[in-house]
């Protein structure tokens, strides 16, 4: 399962990278703020996720494997989402 999960992050990377390096517009002022913002929101939610996990993990020592694949999956997705959005 965790091969499957891995295979379709990769993909998904793939496929932002190639619709990101296709854009014909460069970036303005208003863009650069934007991506300013949207690092920034970005940079502290994965520090409270980072914090919550921990949390988790030591609460719970069990199927801390399992519990670092979701974490890192759910934060590789999100972030590769919202490049995409953006």
């Amino acid at each position: 399962m965790h091969r499957i999960i891995a295979y379709i992050l990769v993909a998904l990377t793939i496929l932002v990278i190639a619709l990101l390096i296709s854009r014909k517009q460069l970036y303005d002022e208003y863009h650069t703020a934007l991506l300013t913002n949207c690092l920034t929101v970005a940079i502290v939610l994965t520090l409270v996720a980072i914090a919550v996990f921990y949390l988790i993990l030591l609460s719970s020592h069990g199927q801390a494997l399992e519990k670092f694949t979701l974490f890192v999956t759910i934060h590789w997705a999100t972030v590769v989402l919202a490049d995409l959005v953006f």
